[in-house]
Order: structure tokens, then sequence, then C-alpha cells
């Protein structure tokens, strides 16, 4: 076993003899590096997102039970806060913040969907339904959605306000193209009501 808690490593489905953890915040260092010289980020944002130290701390895996449902089920979560792409991650997620909620079809928050419901009537050949979302995200197809978010961005009119990375650095810094996987395995005791 290796890394934290009975996690053990994998690239694609092959499980590694080493925890790839320190090798992968070499290689964001020295990607952080080549955008710097290359005047893509600034020295204080290289010196903001490059990590150091004890940052080579991989994610930590736990769960959340959902006691509302029958046989207890876990909600994995993964915390990355404090790993080697944390401050890379904040820095993507403030520069996409504006591709969230810009589609018309969703909501920020319960408050708006009862808002935005009262405004609107269900005629009687209509039902309106709610559906629970079961692992939305692991399903899209992350080339599909490099892609799409790379069409997003040539798109955006104001990207050289934001950044000075181009839209080929910005989608290399993406971190699912390090191919490391973290799996980890609990089980969570039976519960008597």
């Amino acid at each position: 076993m290796y890394g934290h808690h009975g996690c053990e490593y994998y690239k694609i489905d092959k499980k590694l003899d080493y925890d790839p953890t320190t090798r992968k915040q070499t290689k964001l260092q020295n990607m952080l590096k080549k955008f710097k010289e290359k005047g893509e980020i600034s020295k204080e944002t290289y010196h903001h997102l490059r990590p150091t130290g004890n940052y080579s701390t991989p994610p930590k895996f736990y769960g959340s039970p959902k006691i509302h449902k029958k046989e207890i089920p876990v909600r994995s979560i993964v915390s990355s806060v404090g790993t080697m792409a944390y401050n890379s991650a904040k820095y993507l997620a403030k520069l996409f913040a504006y591709l969230v909620g810009s589609n018309g079809h969703n909501v920020g928050s319960t408050k708006e969907f009862v808002q935005r419901s009262r405004s609107r009537s269900i005629q009687d050949n209509e039902s309106q339904v709610s559906f629970d979302i079961c692992k939305l995200f692991s399903c899209i197809p992350k080339g599909d959605a490099v892609d799409v978010l790379g069409r997003r961005l040539e798109e955006d009119d104001k990207l050289n306000e934001k950044t000075d990375m181009s839209i080929q650095s910005i989608l290399e810094l993406l971190p699912h193209r390090s191919g490391v996987r973290v799996r980890c395995s609990f089980r969570v005791p039976a519960v008597q009501h």
C-alpha cells in the first residue's frame, strides 16, 4: 500500500510501485518556470502558483455518509487543499468562473430556483421533475471537455485582461493531464436505525 489511509497509486489502470506526487510537483514547477520565462505569467504569479516545501502531499480522500438513503452509501470527497496543484487550481477556477452559470440553464441556490419556479406555470400536459444526478462529471469525456473549454476561451474577447497565458498553456495547466489517479477504498459499517 502506498500513500495515506490505505490509498494506492495508479496510472491509468496500472498500480505503481512509488508515490508519484513528488514527480508531479517537479513537473508542475518546471511547467510554471517555462510559463514565467515565456512571459505568460508574472514573477509574482509564478511564486504564488509554484508548489514548494511540503506541497508534495497527495489529496485527502474521505467520505460523507448519506444517512437519508437506504444502505447508507458514502459520498466520495477529495480535498486538494494544501496539495501541489491547489494554487494552480484556484487560479484556473478564477479564470473560468465567468463560464459557470452563463448559459441560463442553471441556478445558484435553492432560493433562486424557488424564485424562478414561481414565475413559471406548468401546463396540464406538462410535469415538473427533479432528477438525482449521480457521477455527472465523471461521465464527461475529458478530451471533449478540454476541446469545449478551448473553444470557449478562444471566444472570450477579454481573456487577455484576465491573464497573459496562451490558451494552449492554460489547457496544459489543467490537472487532468497528469494521468495519475488515487484509488482509496474503505468500508462503512452498517448502522442500525
